[in-house]
């Protein structure tokens, strides 16, 4: 599951960055915008696995509680660390070249002075 929902971030930010969007904003945007379909998606399947849980013996409660901490991780990551290492990949290492028009002063800055910028 975790899969599907960066590949559709990632596939939001590239479409921002071709419109001409700076990373720092399509980062944000795909982040916004994706945030209540993977919620709405991860909290569907955890109260759809807590009956079973409770109620399906001793084989079905440890596979549905490892689910269910392994969704809950899995959106932590997607929403946070993801967009961090896209960050890193485009801003540090150059490993992604980023095709959006970046205003002059974020144009030279790395992801840890990006960070710290306060948003406007």
């Amino acid at each position: 599951m975790i899969v599907s929902h960066v590949i559709v971030l990632f596939d939001f930010v590239e479409e921002k960055g071709e419109e001409g969007e700076p990373l720092r904003d399509a980062l944000l945007d795909a982040g916004i915008a994706r945030l209540r379909p993977v919620m709405i998606t991860v909290g569907a399947t955890i109260f759809g696995l807590i009956p079973l849980a409770r109620n399906g013996g001793p084989l079905w409660e440890a596979l549905c509680y490892a689910q269910i901490g392994g969704l809950l991780l899995a959106n932590y990551v997607t929403k946070l660390l993801v967009p961090a290492l896209y960050a890193i990949f485009v801003l540090d290492l150059k490993l992604i070249k980023w095709h959006g028009r970046e205003s002059a002063d974020t144009s030279q800055m790395t992801t840890k002075q990006l960070s710290t910028k306060p948003l406007t």
